[in-house]
């Protein structure tokens, strides 16, 4: 049965049950719209709790654990950008901006590209496109892998450090008859991105920082339907 559609310029704001869970004992009758600080720190405990605590109980608790957290990082990383630039969703561009500015590694080019291919939903075909760095690599090869196809692609590896070099998230490798591969450590990733998530909460907690704590309000109203001034 085809779905009825009707089109708006933003999304309709979400009416949540006020019962729900909204962090680690925290539902959505306990937020404070009078109260930006309190928000901020309830959406904190939400990622924490939900994501890298979940994180942390798999690593230890779980073996062959690293495909499990690469799909955890990569959500976090979809998450704290549409945050970060106050987006509607997803958005390769930001993601890929978003990597590059805080993870230094991300920046690093690929020489010559890695040839890789995107299907076109609309025109129901296959594209070759040309990966010619990290960032690019990690948003084609692990998000969307990870997303669309429930994997990461074929010149993709999730690897420790003995692979991908101590105190590097990513990095080069051949391997074969001159073949290459992208390869992450996801544990040292989302170790990376536990620090710039902490360091986005303070951003936000401080007045000064006028525009990320705007773009972090009219996402969250868009998000969860409450409405702050930051």
């Amino acid at each position: 049965m085809p779905l009825h559609r009707q089109s708006y310029k933003r999304r309709p704001l979400p009416k949540p049950n006020p019962d729900r869970a909204f962090a680690l004992k925290t539902h959505y009758k306990d937020l404070d719209p009078s109260d930006f600080n309190a928000i901020v720190k309830a959406f904190a405990l939400r990622i924490k709790s939900w994501y890298f605590l979940q994180a942390k109980e798999i690593k230890d608790k779980i073996p062959y654990q690293g495909f499990v957290i690469t799909q955890i990082t990569c959500t976090l990383i979809d998450v704290i950008s549409q945050f970060t630039y106050n987006l509607q969703e997803s958005d390769g561009r930001y993601y890929k901006k978003f990597l590059t500015r805080y993870i230094p590694e991300f920046r690093e080019r690929i020489r010559p590209p890695i040839v890789s291919y995107t299907y076109l939903k609309a025109r129901k075909r296959w594209e070759r496109v040309e990966l010619d760095d990290f960032a690019d690599a990690f948003w084609h090869g692990f998000r969307c892998g990870v997303v669309h196809s429930a994997m990461i692609l074929d010149y993709g590896r999730i690897s420790d450090e003995a692979i991908v070099g101590t105190g590097r998230v990513i990095s080069l490798r051949q391997w074969g008859n001159g073949e290459r591969e992208v390869a992450v450590n996801p544990f040292a990733l989302i170790a990376r991105l536990e620090s710039i998530f902490e360091s986005y909460i303070q951003d936000l907690l401080n007045p000064n920082r006028r525009q990320l704590r705007r773009n972090f309000a009219r996402k969250f109203l868009r998000s969860f339907g409450v409405k702050v001034n930051p």
